[in-house]
């Protein structure tokens, strides 16, 4: 445990001064900044239709919302009562984006010292699982730090504008979309560990990752016009259950929070055995 943390550690302050982290934040930070921006400017519609009072173009946004999520009319009306419209909307749009953004956080975490076969030194001081562990721990603190940040801003952007709920509920929806955008990240955190120790390039574990997910997410598509069995392809990633954490029954989110950590202990479980048996 102690070089793990030690590890992790030392992962978390590279990330926070390596072009890599620092490029990642600033894509979250500004596609953030921009979400923001867009609810701020539409505040005035968005409480409104908050308050039953949307007319046919809140009608329209429920549809469109519902489609994207993939969640039922009546389940988006009761959101509209039960959370704050500028924060659940938030949440959609980050869990659409969050994978991405992730994987860019996390694409280098052990595949440079493969590559250069520089993680032998490492290997004379700590072991090969404190060192797929620790790098793993350190991309997620770093990363969820910088989501705790967004959240926050989130956060007080919707307490100064938001008409519908009081302070309370609002901070409850903001620690639970804060908990939710951490479970969303932690698998595709994992996966990109899978890619590193398999790749030992950060550009083709870059590549494997986002490769295996667009492709992965393509195929499910497709499949599904031709097959419906064939839409299962993609459970290969947690993917489809994210937007269940907030934004679905009572349920789905329960499945969906014991879902991720499963899927995250998986892919460390393979990159585990892979890095093991690998020639270092």
């Amino acid at each position: 445990m102690r070089d793990i943390r030690i590890i992790a550690l030392a992962e978390l302050r590279h990330l926070m001064r390596s072009a890599q982290g620092i490029l990642a934040f600033c894509f979250l930070a500004i596609y953030t900044a921009w979400v923001l921006s867009k609810l701020v400017d539409n505040a005035d519609f968005i409480n409104s239709l908050a308050a039953g009072r949307g007319g046919q173009g809140g009608a329209f946004i429920l549809a469109a919302a519902a489609w994207l999520a993939d969640i039922d009319n009546a389940v988006m009306g009761r959101l509209l009562d039960e959370h704050s419209a500028f924060l659940f909307t938030l949440f959609a749009m980050l869990a659409w984006a969050l994978p991405m953004l992730t994987m860019i956080a996390s694409l280098d975490q052990n595949a440079s010292d493969i590559g250069s076969r520089g993680i032998r030194f490492l290997l004379t001081r700590t072991s090969r699982g404190s060192l797929l562990l620790g790098r793993f721990a350190g991309t997620a603190l770093f990363w969820i730090a910088a989501l705790g940040l967004v959240v926050c801003a989130g956060t007080l952007t919707a307490l100064a504008v938001d008409e519908s709920f009081g302070v309370g509920a609002i901070l409850v929806d903001g620690l639970w979309l804060f908990f939710s955008l951490t479970l969303i990240a932690l698998p595709f955190i994992a996966f990109l560990s899978l890619c590193s120790v398999v790749t030992g390039n950060p550009l083709l574990s870059a590549t494997m990752g986002i490769g295996c997910y667009l492709g992965i997410g393509l195929l499910g598509f497709l499949g599904g016009l031709l097959h419906e069995a064939v839409e299962a392809v993609r459970y290969a990633f947690p993917d489809p259950l994210r937007f269940h954490l907030l934004l679905g029954t009572t349920s789905q989110a329960v499945v969906a929070t014991l879902v991720m950590p499963a899927f995250t202990t998986a892919y460390l479980l393979l990159a585990g055995l892979i890095l093991r048996r690998r020639d270092l």
